[in-house]
């Protein structure tokens, strides 16, 4: 019980949080339990560079990734450890974001053997999970055909909210190939949101945390709608926000 309890101080430091979590008696739960549990922390499936490969920006996160791995280990051993796992989005970033999907995937070997050699896990999103929809084709139609009825309402409640509208229509206006083709910032964001609660929903598991480097403004409104227990991290350390799939550096 005091290991769980200071485990939980630890992911929720400033060392390591940037805001308070979502679900936070949810996470105390699943630290406390007598079986093993899981934190997956969503990692971008592309990454915006000149090389699109793994660089230092990607290096930086994941080496702060594995301290936070290296310390809840020394707390929570055996039957009762915390696995730390990298879901690497590509799936996301394909479809909603219109990434290539090779590029997506060299990439994410790339994350896959950097994260490897600091002793983290990694899936690819891809591995558990489909939009059940082309990565291309009318766009706009997508909205109406991932997930189920229930998930389309909770998307069109965020937009309802315009402090969340505007923020996700301008990332996605900044970082989707979907919006330089021609679709709407809004469509793309709209799209990309639909994804993440459609895969949220399906990937939550009792023993399964989520961790974020995105903005707190759009991931807790995504979190707190799926609903699932949500942490939001520095990147590669307090005051670092930055997201590495979207920094090139040297």
């Amino acid at each position: 019980m005091h290991n769980s309890r200071t485990a939980y101080r630890i992911l929720t430091s400033n060392r390591y949080s940037r805001e308070k979590p979502t679900l936070p008696a949810h996470i105390q739960r699943v630290l406390r339990s007598e079986s093993a549990s899981e934190l997956f922390l969503l990692w971008g499936g592309s990454k915006e560079s000149p090389s699109g490969r793994v660089d230092e920006a990607d290096r930086e996160a994941l080496e702060h990734l594995s301290g936070l791995a290296g310390e809840t280990k020394e707390l929570l051993k055996g039957a009762t450890a915390l696995e730390i796992c990298v879901l690497f989005c590509d799936t996301h970033h394909q479809v909603a974001n219109g990434k290539d999907r090779d590029a997506c995937r060299q990439y994410g070997n790339d994350i896959r053997s950097l994260a490897l050699t600091y002793d983290l896990s990694f899936v690819f999103l891809s591995d558990s999970y489909t939009a059940g929809v082309p990565c291309t084709s009318n766009i706009a139609s997508h909205l109406e055909h991932i997930g189920d009825p229930a998930l389309r309402e909770k998307t069109q409640t965020l937009f309802r909210q315009e402090a969340f509208r505007k923020k996700a229509t301008d990332a996605s206006a900044k970082h989707s190939q979907l919006v330089k083709r021609g679709t709407s910032a809004e469509v793309a964001a709209r799209l990309y949101t639909l994804i993440e609660l459609d895969f949220l929903t399906q990937l939550q598991r009792p023993e399964r945390v989520f961790a974020s480097y995105s903005d707190p403004a759009i991931q807790r409104p995504i979190a707190e709608a799926t609903p699932v227990p949500m942490l939001y991290l520095h990147s590669s350390g307090p005051g670092h926000h930055a997201c590495p799939w979207y920094v090139a550096k040297s």
